[in-house]
């Protein structure tokens, strides 16, 4: 099971399976302390304890800012976390030097992933697509960790806020269909190309963006493409938070809202 909170402009996805929890991204620029007040209330309704990993794509607030709020807000720590991953690429960043710096305080390790990357809790795997050792991009979107979740028959795309840019090194790889593909930079119209969709033919494409953001996201540009690749996207600024389920070969949607 993978859930997009709804955490207004920014990402935060669940993923659960055997008992294990990891959070790809957590961060907002429209709601302050999100961690405190989104978050962290959503963890406890799932009677969730442990965050198992926490995947870091790359240094932007919408995306970290959550995790920087739980380090260092004490009143969060009956949660606890057990590993953070994230890019080489990215420690170079003093958003991401200040993460590290306070879990290391606190005895949370972290893993730096690249290309080539396998995580094997259980039957899950986490299959790291990007960035190869050493890729420097023109921006931190084209640097954005990317992995692909596999387990079971079900597949999914993560792709934090990977451009255009990034998707060019994505491409060079043997991708194959997805179910489920988290449109990057929240349905910007500067990521999420015709060709990668062509390429992963997802059943699915989700958005985690907020309600009448000032980026206007998801793009019109963007839209186009998913639909016209016969997809009908699924958006938290829409639907709310949504539940992605796996059960009997079927893929399931579960939207918040009533956003058909």
């Amino acid at each position: 099971m993978v859930i997009l909170i709804d955490v207004g402009q920014g990402d935060c996805l669940l993923i659960r399976a055997e008992g294990r929890n990891y959070l790809s991204d957590c961060g907002s620029t429209d709601i302050k302390q999100v961690f405190r007040y989104r978050v962290a209330p959503f963890l406890k309704h799932e009677g969730i304890t442990r965050l198992d990993g926490v995947f870091l794509s790359h240094a932007d607030a919408d995306h970290i800012n959550g995790i920087s709020e739980y380090l260092s807000d004490e009143g969060l720590h009956w949660l606890t976390i057990g590993r953070l991953y994230l890019t080489e690429q990215e420690t170079e960043k003093a958003e991401i030097r200040d993460i590290l710096r306070l879990a290391e305080e606190q005895k949370i390790p972290a893993g730096y992933l690249q290309r080539g990357d396998l995580l094997l809790p259980g039957s899950m795997k986490f299959r790291i697509l990007h960035p190869e050792e050493g890729y420097r991009g023109n921006s931190d979107n084209a640097e954005s960790l990317t992995f692909l979740l596999e387990g079971r028959g079900f597949r999914m795309l993560f792709t934090g806020d990977l451009d255009f840019e990034g998707e060019e090194q994505l491409l060079r790889q043997q991708l194959g269909h997805v179910n489920v593909l988290k449109a990057a930079h929240h349905g910007s119209n500067g990521a999420t190309g015709s060709e990668l969709l062509k390429r992963v033919t997802p059943e699915q494409v989700v958005v985690s963006c907020g309600v009448n953001n000032m980026y206007h996201h998801p793009g019109r540009e963007f839209a186009a493409r998913v639909r016209k690749a016969g997809i009908n996207p699924a958006i938290t600024s829409e639907c709310g938070a949504i539940t992605i389920s796996w059960r009997n070969n079927r893929l399931e949607l579960d939207k918040y809202l009533n956003c058909d």
